[in-house]
C-alpha cells in the first residue's frame, strides 16, 4: 500500500499537526516509515515547473510555464494536451514577434496560433480530455493576437 502525504506539517509542543488537524501518534510513526529513493527525487526533479524555450520549437505539455526567450523572434508549438486538468502559462520576453502554433484550442477565437509581439505578453491554458484532449484558453495579455 502506497500513501501520499502532502500540506503543512507544524510541531509544537511535541504535537505534530498537518493542514492544522493534530494528528495521532499512530499516523505520526507512519511518517517515520517515510523512505525516498533517489530515483523518486531525480523524477521530480527532471519535471520542472518552468521551462525556457530558446529557439523554435515545442513547448513541454506537462511543465506549467513556459518562458520564451527566443532572441530574433520565431515559431513555436504547443501539441495537445494527454491529460486533462494541466494549467499551462506562456510568456514572452521578447521584443520581437513569435507565434506559437496551438493544437486542439477551444475558448477564446478557438484560434490555432497566438502571436505574442512584446515583452510580458501571455497566454493561459488548462487542459481537457472532454473531446481528445483540448486547451482552453483562459487569458490572454492584451498584446497577444489569436487567429
Amino acid at each position: 500500500m502506497t500513501s501520499h502525504v502532502s500540506g503543512d506539517f507544524n510541531v509544537l509542543s511535541g504535537n505534530v499537526s498537518h493542514n492544522g488537524s493534530v494528528m495521532s501518534k499512530t499516523d505520526v510513526d507512519k511518517l517515520h516509515a517515510i523512505t525516498v529513493t533517489a530515483a523518486a527525487i531525480n523524477a521530480a526533479a527532471s519535471n520542472p515547473a518552468t521551462e525556457t524555450i530558446t529557439a523554435a520549437g515545442a513547448c513541454s505539455v506537462t511543465v506549467p510555464v513556459s518562458i520564451i526567450t527566443i532572441a530574433a523572434g520565431g515559431a513555436i508549438t504547443l501539441a495537445a494536451p494527454t491529460v486533462a486538468g494541466l494549467s499551462k502559462v506562456i510568456v514572452s520576453t521578447n521584443t520581437q514577434s513569435v507565434t506559437l502554433a496551438l493544437t486542439n484550442c477551444t475558448g477564446g477565437t478557438a484560434a490555432t496560433t497566438a502571436t505574442f509581439a512584446h515583452a510580458g505578453d501571455s497566454l493561459s491554458l488548462i487542459s481537457t480530455l472532454a473531446s481528445s484532449g483540448k486547451w482552453l484558453i483562459t487569458g490572454q495579455g492584451v498584446s497577444v493576437v489569436l487567429s
